[in-house]
């Protein structure tokens, strides 16, 4: 699921991920991309959002998301720092990707992305 405002880079962006072998549903903004999630949160392996868009932003649309699946693995977009966009907080389930990125940078984050649950459940299981 991948959700960003500026058609532009929504469009170069769902370019990109078509390149990696991603199967893309695009959503607007925050509102549609949480409305699409809570239908079918199964549906997806990684949630891909800007952080500023209208109505809901992205760190806003990806809490409410975590309300419906609290394993959701998120990934925001910002041009800002990161400790600005992401703040102080356990981002848990949740990696931040600066803008503008190249394909092999979203890779990158999408391959560690895809790793996050796998890891967890490691480092839980030995407790």
């Amino acid at each position: 699921l991948f959700a960003d405002d500026e058609p532009d880079v929504a469009q170069s962006t769902i370019a990109l991920l078509e390149v990696l072998g991603c199967e893309v549903t695009y959503r607007e903004d925050g509102l549609q991309a949480f409305e699409t999630y809570r239908e079918s949160p199964s549906k997806f392996d990684v949630v891909l959002v800007d952080h500023m868009m209208p109505g809901l932003s992205g760190g806003e649309a990806l809490a409410k998301m975590r309300e419906c699946d609290d394993s959701l693995i998120g990934i925001l977009t910002s041009g800002y720092a990161p400790e600005t966009v992401m703040g102080n907080e356990d981002s848990g389930n949740q990696l931040f990707l600066p803008k503008p990125f190249s394909l092999q940078q979203l890779e990158s984050c999408l391959a560690g992305a895809l790793r996050l649950p796998t890891e967890r459940k490691a480092a839980t299981s030995d407790d």
